[in-house]
């Protein structure tokens, strides 16, 4: 009687050796992806809305990777404007008991517990870029304390024309022309990438605990706030305006018809004089009304500064 042979099983269920019954690799055809990144960003966010209240696996995934816990969160430096100093940080880790050393401090107490869940990326209150509230180590963000002011006292703005450019105070964001802006804080020009250094701060991570004596008393001493006269144009800190440093003319430029710099002048040839009132070159021919004093001629007025309202002149 013969021997029966073991069956062999059919090899159908396996190709290019995948197992049998494995679940095909998902795809992403070119169309989708492109309807991925076109959308309007209100739409995505409701179909997401809608995919994790049906699919707990993208769900579950979406939780990995936006949301962390509050003990996770880095907490902002309560030292805030002094970050930036080695001498603060290190106080601020040796504020503690010397007994307590070796032992893991508590955290300090932020919006949510411990064991919540929140945002893993928020919009930074100072430098306005998004970071990730987990990773956000000291010197991370780069600001100005300040404002971003116009600068007249260079020669950028020189062959400007307001009626033909527009506004000089409409170009504030326009990095090509940087150099005609300055930031208050540090008289730095308008590209400058911060004076300050500090984490990146965002309601989540901010302690509500106050501040030390150290950052207290410095909230006592009162720092310069600069800003530019409407009158002179000259840059002055406005919590020292009590003297007259403001000197200027409070009269108009007018032709002076008595100078001889107009002797020889033609009219018809070289044109009306009043169109060279702003010529360096024909300065001698033009005079103060208020004083008659010369053109290079000293302010004959004294006052303190006066600001710009809403960054025009009065």
């Amino acid at each position: 009687m013969p021997q029966s042979r073991p069956t062999r099983h059919p090899l159908s269920g396996l190709q290019n050796g995948s197992r049998p019954n494995a679940r095909p690799a998902p795809v992403l055809s070119p169309a989708l992806k492109k309807a991925i990144d076109t959308i309007d960003a209100t739409r995505l966010r409701m179909y997401l809305r809608q995919f994790c209240e049906t699919i707990p696996e993208l769900r579950q995934g979406l939780e990995r990777q936006l949301l962390v816990k509050g003990k996770d969160v880095d907490r902002y430096h309560r030292d805030t404007d002094s970050e930036d100093d080695a001498e603060s940080e290190n106080e601020s880790s040796e504020d503690g008991d010397e007994s307590e050393i070796g032992r893991e401090k508590p955290l300090r107490p932020i919006a949510i517990g411990d064991e919540e869940f929140t945002p893993m990326y928020a919009k930074c209150e100072n430098c306005e870029e998004e970071f990730d509230v987990s990773c956000n180590d000291t010197r991370e963000c780069h600001w100005h304390t300040g404002e971003k002011e116009l600068y007249f006292e260079g020669d950028f703005w020189a062959d400007h024309d307001d009626d033909c450019h527009g506004d000089p105070a409409s170009f504030e964001d326009d990095s090509d022309f940087a150099d005609g802006f300055m930031w208050s804080c540090c008289q730095t020009s308008g590209d400058h990438k911060g004076c300050k250094t500090t984490r990146h701060k965002a309601p989540v991570n901010v302690s509500p605990e106050a501040g030390s004596n150290k950052r207290r008393a410095e909230e006592d001493i009162q720092r310069p706030v600069y800003a530019r006269c409407a009158t002179c144009e000259k840059r002055y800190d406005v919590n020292d305006n009590e003297g007259n440093e403001c000197v200027h003319h409070p009269g108009e430029k007018e032709l002076d018809s008595d100078s001889g710099h107009w002797e020889d002048w033609d009219d018809e040839r070289h044109g009306y004089p009043e169109t060279l009132i702003d010529d360096p070159d024909h300065a001698d021919g033009f005079m103060w009304s208020c004083c008659r004093g010369e053109m290079d001629s000293e302010g004959c007025m004294r006052e303190p500064h006066e600001p710009y309202e809403d960054g025009h002149r009065r």
